[in-house]
């Protein structure tokens, strides 16, 4: 497989490896010859893998508590409001919610998306032939 690297990339699965084998030369004259830092040098000496490590975080934290995404969940799954519907009912609740974190809540339930057969039920006007004119009136 094609490795790709960073632009900034100092080092490569080749020159780690060799790095990791070559114990003959000293940190400083092996990193005055791949012109690389005394770190870099060390780090990869002592690691038993010339793999890049993942970059992604451990522990993701979310915004909202774990009553307020229940709560967004089970009101999203129940009605298929649209966000901002669900984002406004949840900031009666608690002010300081974003509209983002209640995405991010509906994304990582898998929920972000209405089914289709929820949208076809959200339809709000009956199709009608073309030349026919739908007009609402509404008294106030």
């Amino acid at each position: 497989m094609q490795q790709k690297y960073h632009s900034n990339a100092t080092t490569n699965e080749h020159i780690r490896g060799l790095l990791q084998t070559d114990s003959s030369l000293s940190n400083q004259e092996i990193a005055s010859k791949f012109n690389i830092s005394l770190p870099t040098v060390s780090k990869w000496k002592n690691r038993s893998f010339t793999s890049d490590a993942s970059c992604t975080p451990k522990n993701i934290g979310y915004a909202l508590s774990d009553v307020e995404a229940a709560l967004a969940v089970s009101i999203r799954s129940a009605t298929w409001l649209p966000l901002d519907e669900v984002f406004e009912t949840l900031l009666l609740e608690n002010p300081k919610i974003t509209r983002g974190a209640v995405y991010r809540c509906f994304v990582k339930n898998k929920i972000n998306k209405v089914p289709i057969p929820e949208k076809e039920k959200a339809k709000k006007f009956k199709a009608y032939e073309p030349n026919y004119l739908h007009i609402d009136v509404t008294y106030a």
